[in-house]
């Protein structure tokens, strides 16, 4: 090759490099059109070349056109097939359309060709952990931090795999070791308060602390702090802590939030604020059938009877699923009793609904377990 031929091969390698890179911004700014306009020249330019396909792909899954994000990347696995990176992200889309087992299959031929991709292991420990796999999801964890021990996602998600299995004390040690390199990970001490939420409440409110004081708009570890209070009956504290999880802006079902204050003003005996944080809620949409609920158990623990009865038959309204397990609730109703009576015969039906309700909220409370085990982008 001569020295003019050299040099325009090397001008062409540099256009391709700064406009694949401009098409990758334009995607993150999300701005797909731009994105995908520069892309379709790269491609028009250099319609062999893999890396414009996996772009266009990326953008389309980002846009929420699957359909088109898979031909794409398909497209790049033509061209080049050891291309691991099309592997990986026809794998993610697969596990957002719900097939896992494909997912799996696409994630093991992209660690074939690149045992090093401790990213992709961290994702298929997510999946093993839905299927409730615990030893294959530990396994492909400790092969991640084998390959990389600074990889914080992996060490996090491999303690909480072993709290699962019930080995607190080597998900302890597993974050404290994470900690050593990290000591400013927030995520690391909230998962130490969960951990020892059940066993030392003493440590657990510290390590929630340490979690706020690292991220201060940090609602999980405020909504878990107040749960720990509430268990060591310090409401008044569990009040402050619900309090700041209603005044930051996150994804938390802000209604469950609401209760837990609306709970720990009652324990406390403050039962018109607890009233007044349940009349509020009262007239939206969500959770009707608890928040009544718990509005006629706020005037049970004040004998106001013939309240909690107009609450309890209000509740019951709005929630169909729970008259269909309790018949029993409708035959206390058609009574001929006193209110008092009436009133304490729904609350001990009620009661499990309530407890059930309330976890199903601390269940979904973190929000990080929500993303467990996907790869979207580098």
């Amino acid at each position: 090759m001569n020295a003019d031929a050299n040099t325009q091969a090397k001008q062409t390698v540099s256009r391709f490099h700064k406009s694949i890179k401009l098409a990758r911004s334009y995607t993150q700014k999300n701005d797909f059109d731009k994105a995908l306009r520069t892309y379709e020249l790269v491609i028009k330019d250099s319609p062999e070349d893999a890396v414009a396909f996996l772009g266009m792909g990326r953008t389309y899954m980002k846009m929420g056109n699957y359909e088109a994000a898979e031909k794409y990347f398909n497209g790049a696995l033509h061209l080049n097939d050891q291309m691991a990176q099309a592997m990986i992200m026809l794998a993610a889309l697969s596990h957002k359309q719900g097939n896992e087992d494909k997912a799996l299959a696409l994630y093991q031929e992209a660690l074939n060709i690149n045992p090093k991709l401790t990213k992709v292991r961290v994702a298929v420990s997510g999946i093993y952990v839905k299927r409730k796999m615990f030893i294959e999801a530990e396994n492909i964890l400790k092969e991640a931090l084998r390959y990389n021990p600074q990889y914080s996602e992996a060490r996090l998600m491999l303690s909480k795999v072993l709290h699962k299995q019930g080995q607190n004390s080597k998900a302890l040690e597993s974050l404290d070791r994470l900690l050593e390199r990290e000591p400013d990970s927030w995520v690391a001490y909230f998962l130490r308060g969960r951990f020892l939420s059940e066993s030392d409440s003493n440590m657990a409110i510290e390590a929630f602390k340490q979690s706020i004081q690292l991220k201060p708009d940090n609602a999980i570890a405020y909504f878990y702090l107040g749960e720990v209070y509430m268990l060591t009956e310090h409401f008044e504290h569990a009040v402050l802590s619900f309090a700041e999880v209603e005044n930051i802006k996150s994804e938390m079902d802000q209604v469950m939030v609401s209760c837990k204050l609306a709970k720990a003003y009652s324990k406390m005996g403050a039962y018109k604020e607890a009233e007044k944080v349940l009349h509020k809620l009262s007239l939206g949409e969500k959770r009707l059938g608890m928040i009544h609920f718990m509005l006629a158990e706020v005037y049970v623990q004040q004998e106001k009877y013939h309240l909690a009865v107009e609450e309890y038959e209000a509740g019951s309204l709005h929630a169909q699923e729970f008259l269909e397990k309790h018949p029993e609730f409708q035959v206390i109703q058609e009574q001929n009793i006193s209110d008092d009576k009436k009133a304490r015969g729904y609350a001990e039906i009620v009661s499990g609904f309530i407890s059930e309700a309330e976890a199903e909220a601390a269940a979904s409370a973190e929000l990080n377990a929500a993303n467990e085990g996907e790869i979207e982008d580098d």
